[in-house]
């Protein structure tokens, strides 16, 4: 996978797998990103027995900007537009 598509899944999801993408697009080994992350200087989630960074994060740390809903061609979420009467 080149850099540029690597780059391109961290500006459009949440997450992404900790080995090859976080740890390519900050230019460490696999050995160096797993023993970042477990440090906690790559904010990572667990999902079963994978390991994914959290893109927000590392766009952050790499000075990228979030790309928009509007250019990816995804929908904002809002919800079923059910209102619910509060309780008094």
């Amino acid at each position: 996978m080149e850099l540029e598509e690597i780059l391109e899944e961290i500006r459009t999801r949440p997450t992404v797998p900790l080995w090859p993408h976080a740890a390519m697009a900050l230019g460490v080994s696999r050995g160096s990103a797993y023993a970042a992350a477990s440090r906690g200087e790559i904010d990572t989630i667990r999902i079963g027995r994978s390991i994914r960074a959290v893109s927000a994060s590392l766009r952050r740390r790499l000075g990228l900007k979030e790309q928009s809903s509007a250019s990816s061609g995804a929908q904002p979420y809002f919800g079923s537009g059910r209102r619910f009467a509060r309780e008094r």
